[in-house]
């Protein structure tokens, strides 16, 4: 395992939750609601999701960012994917891996979950965001977008042919 890896509290983390007993029984209930990292010049905020409610709302999500006093949140809980900007903060939520069922915004009947995760790339107060989504079975779309403490974020291909047009 990685020498610097950070848990937070999953809503299956509960030890007296019957489906955590054959993970981390004895430790699971020490894991943080929370947890702010200092990765390069950034702050980065770690919460599972299932205590913002509504999940998955911008507003919630931003007071905990503020709350927290951090530059990046990264939350899950709805197994969808998500990379914003609001407020001079960025908001990851890398989705399911696995696609797992989702019963955010009436699940498989109200929005596909599409098998995704984030890899972030961090220098100094720069963040590189590797989004990748099997859209169709076997074949996986990577987009990426840019992230600079003090800047609002912006799409790599849009800067690429923002710049191809001067």
């Amino acid at each position: 395992m990685a020498p610097n890896v950070h848990v937070v509290r999953g809503d299956m983390d509960d030890p007296f939750c019957s489906s955590s007993s054959s993970f981390l029984p004895s430790t699971s209930s020490t894991f943080p609601e929370t947890k702010v990292v200092t990765i390069g010049e950034l702050r980065v905020g770690l919460c599972h999701g299932h205590q913002v409610l509504p999940w998955g709302d911008e507003g919630a999500l931003s007071m905990l960012a503020r709350e927290l006093d951090v530059d990046v949140l990264i939350t899950g809980h709805t197994h969808i994917h998500q990379v914003s900007e609001r407020g001079g903060k960025w908001f990851l939520n890398p989705g399911s891996i696995s696609g797992a069922y989702s019963s955010f915004e009436g699940g498989n009947e109200g929005r596909e979950v599409i098998p995704s995760f984030i890899l972030l790339a961090v220098q100094g107060k720069k963040v590189m965001c590797y989004v990748y989504e099997e859209k169709e079975p076997g074949e996986v779309e990577v987009s990426k977008v840019e992230f600079v403490k003090g800047q609002p974020a912006a799409s790599a291909d849009a800067a690429a042919a923002a710049g191809a047009g001067r």
